[in-house]
C-alpha cells in the first residue's frame, strides 16, 4: 500500500458551505467511510463532482442510517471502495 502524508484541519463552525469549496478545491479525491442521509456529506460529494474530482464510497449495511450517504452516492456513480490499497 502507497503511503502519503496527509494534512488534517478541523474546523470548528461556521459556513459548511465554504468549507466544502475549500475541500473540494485542494483535494484531489474524496473518500467518503460513513454518513447519514442529512449530514451534508452527499453536498460535499456533489462539490467534487462538480469540479471533475473522483467520489470513493465505503458501502455499509443497508438498514443502518448512517450508511445511507454511501451507499445512494455508489447508486449515483460514486466509485466502489472495498479495498483501500488496490483501488487508489
Amino acid at each position: 500500500c502507497r503511503e502519503n502524508n496527509i494534512k488534517i484541519k478541523i474546523f470548528e463552525g461556521g459556513d459548511f458551505e465554504m468549507l466544502n469549496e475549500q475541500v473540494a478545491n485542494y483535494a484531489d479525491v474524496l473518500v467518503i467511510i460513513e454518513g447519514g442521509k442529512n449530514s451534508g456529506t452527499i453536498l460535499l460529494a456533489q462539490k467534487f463532482v462538480e469540479k471533475n474530482k473522483l467520489v470513493y464510497c465505503v458501502p455499509g449495511r443497508i438498514n443502518d442510517p448512517n450508511s445511507f450517504a454511501c451507499n445512494w452516492l455508489i447508486s449515483q456513480g460514486a466509485i466502489l471502495l472495498i479495498d483501500f490499497c488496490i483501488t487508489l
